[in-house]
């Protein structure tokens, strides 16, 4: 079970997970090993927390670092 907690508050954001992987093998042996960042910074102002496929979730985050955040318009973070 992968657990991530976030929580705005005034003037930033915190976020923190587990970092534990589960190995499932074909004869429904399961191992936990604590070894993978579950909370990635993509920008000084962007972290995305992510659970469920370790593959998906760290393609979805090398595509946002490569793709999104060269294109990042700064005025997104100015007030409204």
């Amino acid at each position: 079970m992968t657990w991530v907690v976030a929580c705005r508050e005034m003037f930033c954001a915190t976020a923190m997970s587990d970092i534990q992987v589960t190995l499932e093998y074909p004869d429904g042996r399961k191992i936990y090993v604590d070894a993978l960042r579950k909370v990635h910074a993509l920008h000084p102002r962007i972290a995305i927390p992510c659970s469920g496929s370790v593959r998906l979730a760290l393609g979805v985050i090398s595509a946002l670092r490569s793709e999104l955040i060269a294109r990042l318009d700064e005025r997104l973070f100015e007030e409204p």
